[in-house]
């Protein structure tokens, strides 16, 4: 029984080189006017001989920001608040506000490793991880909906770049489009075109109406595809204007996707951090708007 899928194997090799073939004695038999009319066909553009990466490495070495070398240049030269040399850096998102608070804890969490932390354990997170995650979204970021945050419900990866890159390659197609509203952080260029080879389509946000989505914008966005945009990304509260969604239009956005069966993405990272302006709607997130019921085809990244 283990040999049946070898044997299948075999078989399928053995019928694609008779293809091979044939087209081969197919081509040697040609006559001038099958070979004059193959002539006028446009031709597949050929790959390099020396090229060394695939298409899917050469999408990976491309720089994941368009500004990465003025970053990697900060890094190698930070400010130094002694001597007033250096750079600060304003393009990375670094919540240091917290850091003096994360600090202790780490190092005493570090102090005493548990054995497991050298082994294998489960892709999606380990269990106490999940219960603890689900716990803390459920108050600080879902906030009430109910039913409840269950850890059942929650994957873990290495960071919100790593969840966008894994979630997209499961949803959509190469060459699918994704609509973002836009402006929007850079980064998401390089998260959905290295790994999934998405298109991705801005929703154009107007500045005179305080950047609000609005269906027209969805339309017309999703138009431009021919109607074949896979899903649509969502920042919210929003990179780089800052601006929090107020929960009438994200029960609007649900809607809009749920009617042409697209998927709805909300990057909620930024859930913890914003100002506190009264005049600003609270944060609203995905999960509360739709009342603890995401379906199939919503999903919330934090």
């Amino acid at each position: 029984m283990p040999m049946k899928p070898v044997a299948a194997f075999a078989s399928f090799a053995a019928a694609a080189v008779g293809v091979v073939v044939v087209a081969a004695l197919a081509m040697a038999h040609a006559t001038p006017q099958a070979t004059k009319a193959r002539s006028k066909k446009p031709r597949r553009r050929q790959k390099k001989k020396d090229a060394t990466l695939s298409s899917r490495g050469a999408r990976l070495a491309q720089p994941a920001l368009p500004y990465m070398a003025g970053v990697l240049e900060a890094f190698a030269d930070p400010y130094d608040p002694k001597t007033g040399a250096g750079t600060i850096l304003l393009a990375v998102a670094e919540n240091k506000l917290c850091w003096p608070r994360l600090k202790p804890r780490l190092e005493k969490a570090l102090a005493s490793l548990p054995a497991w932390t050298a082994c294998y354990g489960p892709m999606e997170g380990r269990p106490e991880l999940k219960k603890a995650l689900a716990r803390f979204l459920d108050a600080r970021v879902v906030r009430g909906a109910k039913p409840a945050v269950q850890p059942e419900h929650l994957s873990c990866a290495a960071g919100a770049g790593a969840v966008l890159s894994n979630l997209f390659l499961s949803l959509c197609e190469a060459g699918d489009a994704v609509l973002i509203p836009a402006p929007y952080y850079a980064a998401f260029d390089s998260d959905l075109r290295a790994v999934a080879d998405l298109k991705r389509v801005p929703v154009a946000l107007d500045a005179a109406t305080g950047y609000a989505l609005t269906e027209a914008a969805l339309d017309a966005a999703y138009a431009s595809t021919d109607g074949k945009a896979k899903a649509l990304l969502l920042t919210n509260p929003h990179n780089p204007t800052g601006r929090v969604a107020p929960r009438a239009e994200l029960e609007m956005v649900a809607a809009w996707c749920d009617a042409r069966r697209v998927h709805l993405v909300s990057d909620e990272v930024y859930a913890l951090s914003r100002f506190d302006d009264a005049a600003a709607p609270p944060f609203v997130s995905l999960g509360n708007a739709c009342g603890g019921d995401l379906g199939e085809r919503r999903h919330v990244v934090w």
